[in-house]
This record gives structure tokens, C-alpha cells and sequence, in this order.
């Protein structure tokens, strides 16, 4: 068995693209796809996992989570907001997501159409913020986690660390239900 302690350092820490890396012209889809490869290629599990791929984005802007784009090219309030969907889907389902959307329609767009380029800009950045601080609290948390671990059940036995992984998801993917419940209610049909 590798070092714990090591593997879950290595994996608390998740790739990002800051705001200013995005392009300011607009990219086709090719080129996003490119740009998520080479700039979150090392938060994938396995080589054959795609981060992105053409049928994900063409999904999102079906079914309303992602604006439609006017024309073949998506502005850089486009790839972040690509960007932001595909780090929710790492913890939240696709139709949790569609509601946040929704429920922030009005904050995001812009007169006439599109994304509200300094609303974006900031929902983009504080994203990135909050995983900064994620990334650092975990950190501090897995070191003191392996060392209970370690004195409970034995040196570096990954199977207590996964089920105490997986509780702690799950308990997070519960609370984010619940203030997803609560902060955009389903509508009516």
C-alpha cells in the first residue's frame, strides 16, 4: 500500500483555470474541449475519462443549464460557466444544478442575451476562491484524519479512510441538497 496520508494529499487537491487564462475571444467547442484537457486533464481518474466532450456541452445548453450560444462560438462567460458546471457535477446531480441555474437566470444574463460578463466574472472567481479554501481545509483535515486512522485500525489501511470519505461526501452531498431545497424551490408545472 502507498503512504495514506500521501494519496489523499495528491487527490484533496483539484486543477482550476483562472478567470484571466480564459481567452477573451470566443473559442468553438473544439477549443474549450482542448483548453479543459490540457488545463484539468490531472483531475480525471482515469486516461479514458473525458473532462468535457461536445454531447455534455450540447446537453447542458438543451436543458437550460448552459445560455445558448448565438452562432458556433462560445464567449468566455460560456467556458466558465462550463467550467463551474463541470466542477458542480463532481459533487451535485446535473438536475440539482439545472435548478441553481434557474433560480439564478435573472442575476446571470445580460440585456439581450447572453451571460452578464461582470456577474459571471465574479460567481467565476469566488468558485475558485471557495476551492482554494476547500483544497487548504483539507489538507489540515486528511493529516490529522490519517494519524486517527492510522492509531485506530493500523498503519495506512486504506478501507477505514474510504468509508470515512464516503460518509463525509455523502453527508456534504445532503447538505447542498437541502440548501439547494431550500434557496431554489422546484416550480410548479
Amino acid at each position: 500500500m502507498k503512504d495514506l496520508n500521501l494519496t489523499m494529499q495528491n487527490n484533496m487537491k483539484q486543477e482550476y483555470v483562472n478567470a484571466g487564462d480564459i481567452p477573451d475571444i470566443e473559442l468553438y467547442v473544439d477549443q474549450i474541449i482542448t483548453l479543459m484537457d490540457a488545463r484539468l486533464g490531472k483531475n480525471k481518474r482515469s486516461e479514458d475519462e473525458k473532462v468535457i466532450t461536445k454531447t455534455m456541452i450540447n446537453n447542458y445548453s438543451k436543458d437550460g443549464i448552459l445560455k445558448r450560444i448565438k452562432g458556433k462560438k462560445y464567449s468566455k462567460q460560456h467556458v466558465m460557466m462550463i467550467l463551474l458546471i463541470c466542477g458542480m457535477k463532481r459533487g451535485m446531480a446535473v438536475q440539482d444544478i439545472a435548478r441553481i441555474m434557474v433560480g439564478m437566470d435573472e442575476l446571470l444574463s445580460a440585456e439581450g442575451g447572453g451571460y452578464n460578463p461582470s456577474v459571471m466574472e465574479e460567481i467565476y472567481t469566488n468558485w475558485g476562491k471557495t476551492g482554494q479554501l476547500v483544497e487548504e481545509s483539507l489538507g489540515a483535515y486528511a493529516d490529522g484524519l490519517v494519524k486517527q486512522l492510522n492509531s485506530s485500525f493500523g498503519k495506512d489501511d486504506p478501507l477505514p479512510a474510504i468509508m470515512v470519505l464516503t460518509e463525509i461526501a455523502a453527508q456534504c452531498s445532503r447538505t447542498a441538497e437541502a440548501l439547494i431545497d431550500e434557496s431554489f424551490p422546484e416550480k410548479k408545472k
